[in-house]
């Protein structure tokens, strides 16, 4: 027999046993099957990888955030006594403490997950901005330590921006999580800024009861920048519910309270600083208030609430 025949022997259909047939029927078909299959692991492993990622950048979010806001109270306790409030400095000590312990929180997030997400080296520089304005602080000028406050702050809210990008959270594919995570990363850390400039900004103008033409301006500044905020923040909540319905009953009334406080804490701005041009004293339609440094009720809480809840809702959906 020539190779040919045996050859053709060999493929014939007809001369095979019925487990023959079916096994050369179905050859062709295993190729695309493990080719699918290994496609669909590489990509089941890409989102435990993808979702494993978005959890941690959401721990080291939450050390950051609260490193933020301590920084933020810092900053307007410590322009209050430099104008002029010397009551303040017992509270710019206790909130140099917070400081250190929201330092010390990030620091271990850090060694855990700074490598990974490529932002160790960006953490060291703000740890080291932190300890010399620390050491500084008393002895600068009150809108020497507001900038120097400011940049460092800046540089936490850039450190958060990029530790959403590489854990992926800015990246989730999902349209409600797309929208969650820009008020998480994005709005609310803005809005949260903006208000608590001008609450520092305030202490300072109340301890001197004088309001400058370029401190007026930026009051307006930031007060854009809070509404601009507020609008995005409830769009961006609405989409995410209607693409999410169950994150409705989660969000929703911390949403609306965070929307209500800063329009209540715009006009009290507006009432209280901007139109008295800074004088703390209070008309008599206003109760009186002993203590010089402005203490709105403003949506700092709400600010939080938000998003911590919008934090839960994301990790838990």
């Amino acid at each position: 027999m020539t190779l040919g025949e045996r050859s053709h022997r060999f493929f014939s259909i007809k001369e095979k046993t019925v487990w023959q047939k079916l096994l050369l029927i179905s050859a062709p078909l295993l190729v695309p099957i493990a080719i699918l299959a290994y496609l669909l692991d590489v990509e089941v492993t890409r989102q435990i990888s993808f979702a494993r990622k978005e959890l941690i950048g959401l721990e080291y979010l939450r050390d950051t955030r609260l490193l933020r806001e301590h920084l933020q109270k810092h900053r307007g306790l410590a322009n209050g006594y430099l104008s002029g409030d010397a009551s303040l400095k017992s509270a710019v000590l206790a909130e140099q403490v917070q400081v250190e312990n929201a330092i010390r929180d990030t620091e271990v997030a850090d060694q855990k997950y700074g490598t990974l997400l490529g932002v160790s080296n960006q953490w060291s520089a703000t740890k080291a901005k932190w300890a010399a304005l620390k050491n500084r602080v008393f002895s600068l000028k009150p809108v020497e330590t507001f900038d120097e406050h400011t940049a460092l702050i800046a540089d936490v809210l850039s450190l958060a921006l990029d530790v959403g990008e590489y854990s992926n959270l800015i990246l989730d594919p999902q349209t409600d999580s797309h929208f969650i995570q820009d008020i998480m990363v994005s709005r609310l850390p803005a809005s949260g800024e903006a208000l608590a400039k001008t609450r520092g900004m305030g202490t300072g103008i109340a301890a001197r009861k004088a309001l400058t033409a370029d401190e007026k301006t930026e009051l307006i500044v930031q007060i854009g920048t809070m509404q601009i905020a507020r609008q995005f923040v409830g769009r961006y909540l609405t989409s995410a519910f209607r693409y999410n319905p169950s994150l409705k009953p989660r969000l929703e009334a911390a949403g609306q309270e965070y929307v209500t406080a800063t329009d209540a804490y715009v006009q009290l701005l507006k009432r209280r600083i901007i139109d008295r041009g800074g004088s703390s004293t209070p008309s008599k339609s206003t109760s009186p208030r002993k203590n010089s440094s402005i203490k709105p009720p403003g949506p700092s809480a709400p600010i939080s609430t938000c998003s911590t809840r919008v934090t839960r809702s994301w990790a838990n959906s």
